[in-house]
């Protein structure tokens, strides 16, 4: 039995649809005008509705915009059926355009109007199952990213995906010696097909570097092994950052990310990209530059994936190192770590829609 939502302001054409739906053995909730529909909507969540076009205070039109945007990003979207006598193309067009799924003329058929709902509740069940497996599939995929050899005493870090999984990746592994290697990677995209290629490079990221293999040639076999698994048109972008045992001097490989920020007292440094991105071509340890810094007791190294350039806008690197540190400064003010909100804006001042997964990773450097 599933439940069923008539928006309907004709009083007699809504009880003989009610009779026949309830004569299906579903259950049947009945709405006199768009505002009523979509209270109705948010209370009960049917499984389909049926919507009239035209109706006082709220037309099906609008109606139908309002239940899209509460529902925007569910996996799982509400058939709507519309029901119309009007034959006019333009407005056929709008019930598709505005979110309708499609449409049924009165007066009905009830051998058509039977094969449209029970297609419709067959491809909502279809897309029910669909979700479920994702999201089992996107908890085994998280259980297999986390790693119990991360090490995390210098880091807070921030996330909001885009998705049940981001795309983005942190890890951080540190050595008997003391010498502490973090990346932060972004593969190409986001959601589960992204997230799916975290697990690969995780196992090598902690297997080799707690191996004491050195860091280029830790790269080097990071990049091969994206370049053989990874399907075409598919990279990984990804900050390195190697911190020395005595905690006086850092390197940086920088593979196609945005640049990170270091923030030492006043002063501000940019350190952006100097390599193409991971799993794209072939590379030699020795092309792999970095960037060497010594470090001053107290200072803060910034990575973040390419999701935080699309919340802030720039005309000038001079505008975006002032804009980037702001936006940085509150996100962990006050030595808070508060998660992104799950909106598209953001509470930092912030007004741009989020289009990307987001993750950010603030090093406290310790010399």
């Amino acid at each position: 039995m599933y439940t069923l939502l008539i928006a309907e302001d004709d009083h007699a054409y809504a009880l003989i649809l009610e009779h026949f739906l309830l004569s299906l053995g579903h259950k049947v909730l009945i709405a006199n005008n768009g505002e009523q529909a979509v209270e109705m909507f948010k209370i009960h969540q049917p499984d389909l509705i049926f919507m009239d076009v035209l109706m006082p205070a709220m037309d099906g039109h609008q109606a139908t915009r309002e239940i899209r945007r509460l529902t925007l990003g569910d996996p799982v979207q509400v058939p709507i059926l519309f029901l119309t006598a009007i034959e006019s193309e333009k407005v056929l067009a709008e019930c598709l355009e505005c979110g309708g799924d499609d449409f049924i003329s009165k007066p009905f058929s009830t051998t058509t109007l039977k094969a449209r709902l029970n297609a419709w509740l067959k491809k909502r069940h279809m897309s029910e199952e669909m979700a479920r497996d994702h999201r089992h599939i996107a908890r085994v995929v998280e259980n297999l990213r986390r790693d119990t050899r991360y090490y995390g005493e210098n880091l807070r870090t921030i996330t909001c995906p885009m998705a049940q999984v981001s795309g983005d990746l942190i890890l951080s592994a540190k050595r008997h010696d003391g010498t502490q290697l973090i990346a932060v990677v972004d593969f190409t995209g986001h959601g589960l097909s992204a997230a799916i290629c975290g697990p690969l490079i995780s196992h090598a990221f902690y297997t080799h570097f707690l191996a004491h293999i050195e860091t280029t040639a830790l790269l080097f076999i990071l990049n091969e092994l994206l370049c053989h698994k990874l399907p075409e048109g598919m990279f990984m972008a990804a900050h390195f950052v190697e911190l020395s045992p005595d905690q006086r001097q850092m390197r940086l490989w920088n593979f196609g990310m945005p640049a990170c920020v270091h923030i030492d007292g006043s002063q501000i440094f940019l350190y952006g990209k100097h390599l193409l991105p991971m799993g794209i071509h072939e590379m030699t340890p020795q092309s792999m530059v970095c960037t060497v810094q010594p470090i001053n007791k107290g200072s803060r190294l910034y990575l973040f994936s390419d999701g935080v350039n699309t919340l802030v806008a720039y005309d000038s690197e001079s505008q975006y190192m002032e804009d980037i540190h702001c936006f940085l400064r509150a996100c962990f003010e006050e030595g808070q770590t508060p998660p992104l909100p799950d909106q598209p804006t953001l509470s930092t001042g912030c007004t741009a829609p989020i289009k990307d997964d987001i993750t950010i990773a603030e090093i406290t450097l310790t010399a």
